[in-house]
C-alpha cells in the first residue's frame, strides 16, 4: 500500500543482470501478480533419468505420469504393425525411445515410461531408469541450438552429461 517500489527496483536491477526479467500485474480489489522470468540456465527442472543405448538421458518429469515393467503380454500389434500398451485395458501407442532417437544399442527394453506429448498418452521403451534428479538445464550450444528433439543439457553429480528431451519436439515414428 506504501512505499516508493525501492525494494523491487532492486529485485528488477538483479534479474536484469543475470538476464531475467519481471513483470507485475495489479488488479484492484484482487491483488498484484509478479512474474519472474529466469534464464534457461538458471532452470531447475525434476526429470526422471531414463538409460538408452548405455547413455543417460533426462526425461521432464512434468511430462512423465508413470513408470512400469514392460511385459510381453501387455503388448499388442494393430493396424500396419503398430504396437500398443494395454495399460489397465485402455491401448496407448508404444514407442521404442532408442528407435526414436536413432540409437542402435541391441539391448532389451523392459521399462515402460507413460508421458503426456501433446496432451495425449503414450509409452516409451527404455532399458530402464536410473532414478529421479533436479537438474540444471544447460542450452545447447552451436550448432546443436536448433535441434527440437532436446531441450538441452544437464551435468549430473558423477560429472557425466544427459541430454534432456523434448517430447514435444520428438517425431513419433513407429
Amino acid at each position: 500500500m506504501s512505499g516508493r517500489g525501492v525494494g523491487m527496483d532492486a529485485v528488477k536491477a538483479a534479474m536484469e543482470q543475470i538476464g531475467g526479467a519481471i513483470d507485475f500485474h495489479s488488479q484492484v480489489g484482487t491483488g498484484t501478480t509478479v512474474t519472474l522470468r529466469l534464464p534457461l540456465t538458471l532452470a531447475i527442472i525434476p526429470a526422471l533419468l531414463v538409460r538408452i543405448g548405455g547413455r543417460l538421458f533426462a526425461l521432464p518429469m512434468h511430462s512423465v505420469t508413470e513408470v512400469l515393467d514392460l511385459h510381453r503380454s501387455d503388448i499388442q500389434v494393430i493396424g500396419q504393425g503398430e504396437k500398443v500398451l494395454m495399460l489397465r485395458g485402455n491401448p496407448l501407442p508404444l514407442c521404442s525411445l532408442s528407435h526414436l532417437l536413432d540409437i542402435r544399442n541391441g539391448t532389451i527394453e523392459k521399462t515402460a515410461v507413460i508421458v503426456r506429448q501433446r496432451e495425449r498418452l503414450m509409452a516409451m521403451s527404455v532399458e530402464g531408469v536410473e532414478g529421479k534428479d533436479e537438474i540444471v538445464i544447460k542450452p545447447l550450444g552451436y550448432p546443436l541450438h536448433n535441434l527440437r528433439t532436446f531441450i538441452g543439457a544437464t551435468i549430473l553429480g558423477d560429472g557425466s552429461i544427459a541430454l534432456i528431451i523434448d517430447l514435444n519436439g520428438l517425431t513419433i515414428r513407429r
